[in-house]
């Protein structure tokens, strides 16, 4: 199945295409190759560089948007508490 321009689309709410187990799964056991090739000495090509760099952003990305999020929450919380009208925000 062919994903469209709604699959991707977060700020709807509807799936977003990367977020998902399947393609977590593929870049771990890719990953997992790779830095098993590069331990024992192999030669890696680009294409394989590239799964690593993608695994590492996924994670970035993953630890980020955690922070963010608990950030955001405190604001909320402290705002909340300091002033009503910040609670109507």
């Amino acid at each position: 199945m062919k994903p469209n321009a709604d699959d991707i689309s977060i700020a709807d709410g509807s799936q977003d295409v990367f977020d998902n187990d399947l393609c977590d799964e593929w870049l771990d056991k890719s990953g997992r190759a790779v830095f098993k090739k590069i331990s024992s000495g192999e030669s890696v090509r680009t294409e394989e560089m590239i799964i690593l760099v993608l695994r590492s952003q996924g994670r970035t990305s993953r630890r980020l948007e955690t922070e963010f999020r608990r950030e955001i929450k405190d604001m909320r919380e402290a705002w909340t508490g300091a002033s009503p009208r910040c609670a109507e925000i």
